[in-house]
C-alpha cells in the first residue's frame, strides 16, 4: 500500500483494502496524489452502492439527433 502507516487516513484506507472496496492497482498501491476525473469518481461510486449497468443499448447519439 502507497500510504505510509502513519498517515492519517492509514487505517480508512487498509480496512477499505480488506474489505475489498477499493483494491487500488495491481500492486495494491491507490495512487493518493493522483488526479481522478468526475466520471472516474462517479463510476466507481455507481459500482460502490451497488447499481448494475443497463443492459439497453446507449441511445445518447440519438437523443442529440433530435
Amino acid at each position: 500500500m502507497d500510504v505510509p502507516v502513519t498517515h492519517p487516513y492509514a487505517l480508512y484506507c487498509k480496512g477499505i483494502q480488506q474489505l475489498g472496496v477499493l483494491q487500488g492497482d495491481a500492486n495494491g498501491f491507490f495512487h493518493p496524489e493522483s488526479s481522478v476525473t468526475r466520471a472516474e469518481f462517479v463510476g466507481e461510486l455507481i459500482r460502490l452502492i451497488g447499481v448494475r449497468p443497463s443492459v439497453h443499448p446507449v441511445i445518447f447519439g440519438e437523443c442529440l439527433r433530435r
